[in-house]
């Protein structure tokens, strides 16, 4: 490439993102709308500011390119790195994409320009901008530093929150959640787990503004009715509920999802390294099915809490302390109690601690002792 030829793209390359800028900054405000659809071509409209406006907002994105490729120059440095340092800039022509009068027509896929995926395409050149200018030695070039346990679980505990308030705002409480709160609320009530009472004064109706048939299968020992939900989600709910309802008890959900996301980061990050601890946290803990059952009253996300947990405790070395080991198991001991299918769960996890521990007798026989007690209690209920 001839310098001629590389100094004519950078004064294009300028010439183009002074307009880019422009262009983008006026169609902030704009909006665009699908209002019909015929033989497969979507009937478009498009809300956007004045024209003069428009012709304004180039002018000053001209002028600013015009002036620091000036000031680049005048300082002795070259155009061309002035072009390589805004031409991430020329990425925000993709706003006016979808504003063009026939291209989005053919192709209706180009429409998702004009949603929030704009702001993608901003943050990629404002990106590009910054990575240029630290390739030029105008930035300091980061040291990388990455999240720890801390910001890992702020970052979970602020997005399992954040989304399960939006989306039962949004949706409300469906399936077999309903049922779980009115056990719940039975509990701190009642102090029983009889639900005819409480589907007859209608305590469900603040969560459940409708109809809510009793989920049982006969009636008990006096024609008493017993939910067919375990009552193990129920009583661990129970603090939350107490203090704040509904809400409450979906927020200790969203805390147990995030210990969890917590427990999944500590254990990539003892088994391979920061970087992968951080994308194995994000592959799980921000995807489906996790990431949903963060914000469901589900027994679903205690269980996974149990079981992450015991898989740290698999892989560290075990501390020779009884009472740890009692926790350990009690806590084990309450999944058959969250739903009788994770009896196998808790099968599993504790006949490969108790192998684990094998050769320290006391230590099996703390971890084993609670969930025998505990499994007397379950079969017996």
């Amino acid at each position: 490439m001839t310098s001629a030829s590389s100094d004519r793209r950078a004064l294009a390359v300028l010439a183009l993102a002074g307009p880019a800028v422009g262009v983008a900054t006026w169609l902030i405000p704009a909006s665009h709308h699908i209002v019909s659809w015929r033989d497969g071509v979507p009937g478009r409209l498009a809300l956007v500011a004045s024209p003069w406006l428009l012709a304004l907002a180039v002018v000053l994105g001209i002028g600013l390119a015009g002036g620091f490729a000036w000031w680049w120059w005048s300082g002795g440095r070259s155009l061309r790195t002035a072009a390589y340092l805004l031409a991430p800039l020329l990425l925000l022509w993709l706003w006016a994409v979808p504003y063009l009068p026939w291209l989005p027509a053919q192709l209706p896929l180009l429409l998702v320009l004009a949603g929030p995926i704009r702001w993608l395409v901003l943050a990629l050149a404002l990106g590009g901008c910054v990575v240029n200018a630290i390739e030029l030695g105008l930035l300091p070039r980061p040291t990388p530093t990455w999240p720890g346990r801390r910001a890992v679980f702020a970052v979970s505990l602020v997005v399992f929150l954040g989304s399960g308030q939006y989306v039962k705002q949004t949706q409300g409480f469906g399936g077999d959640e309903p049922h779980y709160l009115v056990l719940t609320h039975s509990l701190l009530v009642d102090q029983d787990i009889q639900i005819e009472n409480n589907h007859q004064n209608l305590d469900f109706w603040g969560f459940h503004p409708g109809e809510l048939p009793m989920h049982y299968l006969a009636r008990g020992r006096d024609g008493v009715i017993y939910s067919i939900h375990a009552p193990g989600l129920p009583a661990l709910l129970l603090p939350g509920y107490a203090v704040a309802g509904h809400w409450g008890a979906l927020a200790l959900v969203g805390l147990m999802a995030a210990l969890a996301a917590l427990a999944v980061f500590d254990l990539a990050a003892i088994i391979a390294s920061p970087p992968i601890a951080l994308a194995t946290w994000a592959a799980v803990a921000l995807t489906v099915p996790f990431g949903l059952q963060s914000w469901l009253v589900f027994p679903e996300m205690p269980a996974a809490l149990l079981m992450a947990w015991a898989a740290l405790w698999i892989w560290r070395d075990p501390p020779d302390r009884v009472w740890i080991w009692m926790v350990r198991g009690a806590a084990l001991s309450l999944l058959p109690w969250l739903h009788m299918k994770f009896s196998l769960l808790l099968f599993v996890a504790g006949l490969w601690l108790a192998f684990k521990l094998l050769r320290r007798f006391r230590l099996v026989v703390a971890l084993l002792a609670p969930i025998g007690v505990s499994g007397v209690l379950w079969l017996g209920s």
